[in-house]
């Protein structure tokens, strides 16, 4: 999976933040929609989609 060093800190809290896997999707193949990033301080979360996608969202700024 890819580093979490690719992930900006949380545009809320400014905490680290991490990729997760959404475990309904476990034995789904690499490129279904089943990871979402995480703030690991602060709980804030992408909607679940692929790597790219999250990391994406993610790291968009407004």
């Amino acid at each position: 999976m890819n580093d979490d060093k690719t992930l900006k800190q949380c545009p809320f809290c400014g905490g680290d933040a991490k990729y997760e896997q959404d475990l309904r999707f476990e034995k789904a193949e690499e490129s279904f929609p089943k990871w979402f990033v995480v703030c690991k301080k602060c709980g804030a979360k992408t909607p679940v989609a692929t790597i790219p996608q999250v990391r994406e969202r993610w790291n968009k700024r407004v």
